[in-house]
């Protein structure tokens, strides 16, 4: 239960000395791509700046239309990385939670910017992902570790009987 306590420890010192930084830094740089695509084409859409995250506004065929896009890797994937750690999960449920929130980080550029450069209410997918899907799926890894290791659990009791 010490190792356990002292990699969570490590992970959070992690996320808050590299992962997080990292984070605004791209950020940054991304939403002075966007602002300066949005301003050059004159597109009807406002946006919002915040450190990890844009937030949008736009107008079509007269009806106002709001989101968010947020980077993946924020404070749902320590909070699920941390509870499937300290809860006994493996290092191979962690992983999957890598792989969602790289996948996600993904899928949301390809929104991002297919909204941008050929079809506003395509943002939306980035929306849909970064406010639901991704917190979800974060989430539901932990009961996915849970359940596998239940199974595996009752498998090992089924077979000593």
């Amino acid at each position: 239960m010490q190792k356990r306590i002292l990699i969570v420890a490590l992970i959070i010192a992690g996320y808050f000395l590299l992962i997080r930084p990292a984070r605004t830094m791209f950020m940054s740089w991304q939403s002075e791509q966007v602002y300066s695509h949005a301003i050059s084409e004159d597109l009807e859409i406002t946006f919002e700046y915040r450190p990890t995250a844009i937030g949008f506004t736009y107008s079509l065929g007269g009806v106002e239309s709001e989101g968010m896009y947020k980077i993946p890797f924020g404070r749902y994937f320590l909070l699920a990385l941390t509870g499937s750690l300290l809860m006994g999960l493996s290092f191979k449920d962690a992983a999957y939670l890598v792989y969602i929130h790289g996948l996600g980080f993904v899928l949301l550029n390809v929104f991002l910017y297919t909204g941008l450069y050929a079809y506003l209410p395509l943002l939306f997918g980035a929306d849909l992902l970064s406010e639901y899907l991704i917190p979800l799926s974060s989430f539901g890894i932990i009961l996915l570790g849970m359940y596998n290791k239940r199974s595996v659990g009752q498998n090992l009791s089924d077979e000593n009987k």
